[in-house]
């Protein structure tokens, strides 16, 4: 909204745009705080037993998800892979079967990030 992104053009020009915004910044920083202060909240109640991993993978997949659909922002997703990597830690071999798969699999949904944006700014203009 502060960016006009929704209307398309290229985010560096959106984003020098929307720096004129007084509001843009703290808002911005106060996004980027939420996103990792969810995935550390969410490793800290795992870690003192207030939480289940599975429940924590699970709602911090709902959070990288919904942050991806409305902001096509696909850095949730690394958080999330940094927390599942942080929860496997103690069976080596089982955290480096995830990074591999998990490598390949962030690369091709790095490449559908894109995509899914050019497809939402179509449908946007119709």
């Amino acid at each position: 909204m502060l960016t006009d992104l929704a209307h398309g053009g290229h985010w560096q020009g959106n984003l020098e745009a929307a720096l004129d915004n007084p509001a843009f910044l703290p808002i911005k920083y106060t996004s980027h705080v939420a996103r990792n202060a969810v995935f550390a909240v969410l490793l800290y109640r795992v870690t003192t037993g207030w939480m289940s991993p599975q429940r924590a993978l699970i709602f911090g997949a709902t959070v990288a998800l919904l942050d991806l659909l409305t902001t096509s922002i696909r850095i949730t997703a690394v958080y999330l892979l940094i927390m599942v990597m942080l929860l496997m830690k103690h069976p080596p071999l089982r955290m480096v079967a995830v990074g591999g798969v998990s490598l390949w699999a962030l690369s091709a949904f790095s490449a559908m990030g894109p995509s899914f944006a050019a497809w939402r700014r179509r449908t946007a203009t119709r």
